[in-house]
């Protein structure tokens, strides 16, 4: 059996799957479906909790994905020991390349141009929503 690969999803993926579907909601469900896992931070968590939380429309749906978070067998909380500060432009994105240090992620996928804009952290990529589902094809 192949190793699933670790992912970091920024929380405009989440907010995209939600509102717009398409590849945001095909890679929300390759997590669910246990077909990736999800890397996540306490910091991460946090920002999750907080954003999806706004959604009082979706409820619901909110309510599957913050559940599914605490899911250890798609999802791996990482406590990142070294802080990075490499995103000037919008310093609280370095908390995704923190969380892919410390959990030897893949993949960070955003929308995010502060992030695109890297391309790589160490040995993850840095990648948009469709890159990611042309790999999982």
């Amino acid at each position: 059996m192949t190793e699933k690969l670790r992912v970091i999803l920024d929380t405009n993926i989440f907010v995209a799957s939600i509102w717009r579907g398409g590849k945001s909601k095909k890679i929300i469900h390759s997590w669910k479906s246990g077909r990736i896992q999800l890397v996540i931070s306490p910091a991460v968590l946090r920002e999750y909790r907080f954003i999806l939380g706004k959604f009082r429309s979706k409820k619901d749906k909110m309510a599957g994905i913050l559940g599914d978070l605490s899911d250890s067998s798609i999802t791996l909380l990482v406590k990142p020991s070294r802080r990075v500060n490499l995103v000037k432009d919008d310093p609280d994105d370095n908390k995704f390349l923190e969380c892919a240090e410390a959990g030897n992620a893949d993949y960070i996928v955003t929308s995010d141009r502060h992030l695109l804009h890297l391309w790589q952290h160490g040995k993850c990529k840095i990648i948009t929503s469709g890159e990611l589902v042309r790999l999982l094809q």
